[in-house]
């Protein structure tokens, strides 16, 4: 039990950790000093960028896009089954975050990650943002952190009728491209998992908070749906891309090759970013 406890990049969902943080004999949050070991946040914030010691060693990002259409707030998101490292299965489908974890050693910041992980799943469906187009919308990005998962999660609005054509494209990519493998083998000999996405939409995301649609979300999005700044943006309470002060720059990582705009999963022409 300790050792699942270790401050480690693990696939741990809230409920675990909560299990086995009661079973251990101590609250699920209560970390010396108020924060994580490592100096990381324990408390889950929202705020124009992340904390400097959560920036540098987060574990895992994702990225959600919303929009404003006739004052409702509405998110894209795709409806999947989750891969729990735990039971070496797929969760039921739900309603997730674009995210993923961390490449470590590689990836430098929770932006470089964001992109990789949506361009992995949109980067070849046709008037999905590139990458370049994708930095270019975070400069006026926000951020918030989910300490149990060290995950970094990047906001980003776009024009109220930017998008409209994603969900139909990827239905489009999906059907072409025929039925999920669950998984492939890499070079290295070792098994990577697929994501199961069965479909991408915008959603209006006041719906995602009712007590009604519990179940409708995954883990990982049902546990940042309880952060209070966080639910105050969906509901459409708060704008935090106007509310909060401007933060630094967006950069995109260098390019390896110094050549040329990096390409995505699969070497198409929509997206991709290099993973450095």
């Amino acid at each position: 039990l300790k050792r699942l406890l270790r401050p480690e990049c693990r696939g741990i969902s809230t409920s675990l950790r909560r299990f086995v943080a009661h079973a251990a004999g101590r609250p699920a949050m209560a970390f010396p000093g108020g924060s994580l070991p490592g100096g990381l946040s324990s408390d889950a914030y929202l705020d124009r960028r992340l904390r400097p010691l959560d920036a540098e060693h987060y574990c895992a990002a994702g990225l959600l896009i919303y929009r404003r259409r006739d004052e409702t707030l509405e998110v894209l998101v795709p409806r999947e089954r989750p891969w729990n490292s735990f039971t070496q299965a797929y969760d039921p489908i739900a309603w997730n975050l674009f995210g993923g974890k961390r490449v470590p050693r590689q990836e430098r910041s929770v932006d470089t990650t964001a992109v990789r992980v949506f361009l992995e799943t949109m980067g070849q469906v046709q008037g999905a943002p590139d990458q370049e187009k994708l930095y270019g919308m975070m400069q006026s990005s926000f951020n918030v952190w989910y300490p149990m998962g060290k995950f970094g999660l990047v906001i980003v609005e776009v024009p109220g009728d930017s998008f409209d054509d994603l969900p139909e494209n990827y239905e489009k990519m999906r059907q072409q491209s025929g039925p999920h493998q669950e998984y492939q083998m890499l070079p290295m000999g070792i098994k990577k998992w697929s994501k199961q996405i069965d479909e991408v939409k915008w959603v209006e995301a006041a719906t995602l908070l009712s007590e009604d649609n519990k179940a409708e979300v995954s883990d990982l999005f049902g546990s940042m749906l309880q952060i209070g700044a966080f639910r105050e943006f969906l509901s459409g309470s708060t704008d935090p891309a106007k509310a909060l002060p401007e933060g630094g720059p967006v950069a995109p990582p260098p390019r390896q090759d110094g050549k040329g705009k990096g390409k995505g999963k699969g070497g198409g022409k929509k997206g991709g970013a290099k993973v450095v």
